[in-house]
């Protein structure tokens, strides 16, 4: 049975072990690994021998969300997971992005740049950076090449 109420606290979790289970089963060779504090990542991702780690932050809705932060840029080897319309697995839509792939995503739904001009944008906190809930056609469309399924999830870890 599937619960009619979602908090975002429960679903934040949800979605980190999401994101371990689907590390597990498509990545072979990657363990996660959850911060004991949070630090702004929700989880790691170390390769086996420990030559590389790849910084998760891991965004769960309920609906079709689209959200980032400037401050991601800096994170070095960052990923955002985004786990959309995640009422049950089966209607759960996962995608997995470097931060290059954000800005592109947000440059192919926007006219180029215009989220830059936002106030969100720019202002001066670490909240900084722009999100919707819009579910257009064409912010969908963009996002749809960082579906993740298995081959994009051994792609981007492989960072090739």
């Amino acid at each position: 049975m599937v619960a009619k109420v979602f908090s975002s606290a429960a679903l934040g979790a949800a979605g980190v072990s999401l994101v371990e289970t689907e590390m597990l089963l498509y990545a072979p060779g990657w363990q996660p690994a959850r911060p004991v504090v949070d630090d702004g990542i929700d989880l790691r991702v170390i390769s086996r021998d420990g030559s590389k780690v790849y910084n998760l932050q891991v965004k769960a809705g309920a609906a079709w969300s689209f959200n980032m932060r400037r401050k991601w840029e800096h994170i070095p080897n960052f990923l955002g997971v985004y786990i959309c319309n995640f009422k049950t697995r089966e209607q759960a839509e996962v995608y997995v992005l470097r931060f290059e792939d954000i800005i592109a995503v947000l440059d192919k739904w926007m006219p180029t740049g215009k989220f830059r001009s936002t106030l969100s944008w720019n202002q001066r906190s670490g909240d900084a950076g722009y999100g919707t809930w819009k579910t257009t056609p064409k912010l969908i469309a963009a996002m749809q090449a960082f579906r993740a399924t298995p081959e994009p999830w051994r792609a981007v870890l492989q960072n090739e």
